[in-house]
């Protein structure tokens, strides 16, 4: 993936979640906006890594506040990088099919 994908997905975070990278990556807001694509994936990857463990923790119970905010960010950054790579989401483009239908 490249590193601009990378650095636009990671702009589309608001404040809060970036907080969260930082916080769970021990890093600084400066060194997140610096890196380049194979840290930026590694961070993604570890995200996602996050995101399992707590799915895995959770069970059939509510996820917890750490796993709501790593989900919102991993699908966040994931539907860019999809997007970026060409591919969609099959309800988004049923729906823009029915608003185009004559």
């Amino acid at each position: 993936m490249s590193e601009m994908i990378m650095k636009n997905a990671f702009a589309l975070l608001n404040d809060e979640q970036i907080d969260f990278i930082c916080g769970e990556f021990k890093i600084d807001r400066t060194a997140l906006e610096n890196m380049g694509e194979d840290e930026l994936n590694s961070v993604y990857e570890g995200l996602c890594d996050i995101e399992v463990d707590e799915t895995c923790i959770a069970g059939d119970n509510a996820m917890s506040e750490r796993g709501e905010t790593v989900s919102d960010i991993v699908t966040v950054v994931g539907n860019e990088i999809a997007s970026e790579q060409g591919y969609f989401d099959e309800e988004e483009f049923e729906r823009e099919l029915k608003d185009e239908a004559p």
